[in-house]
């Protein structure tokens, strides 16, 4: 049957409502913004989804909720 696992960083789940009509999938913010920061596009896909946070100050990716200067962090699409 081949690979049955549902995981957004494989691009294989889409979120949506019918209510409102609109749907989206991780590839297609992942297009928008493995553009804008120059990085692979399935790169991008597995740091939007986890636990994964830009830190706008240094501007790179980190693991920890907080910041060099000691800012919380947003967490990354999830």
């Amino acid at each position: 049957m081949g690979d049955l696992y549902l995981l957004p960083q494989k691009g294989n789940v889409a979120f949506g409502t019918g209510k409102d009509v609109w749907g989206f999938s991780l590839t297609r913010f992942a297009n928008i913004f493995a553009d804008k920061f120059k990085i692979d596009r399935q790169k991008m896909m597995d740091k939007l989804w986890g636990d994964n946070y830009f830190d706008s100050e240094k501007k790179t990716w980190t693991t920890s909720e907080v910041s060099v200067s000691g800012k919380p962090l947003k967490r990354n699409f999830v």
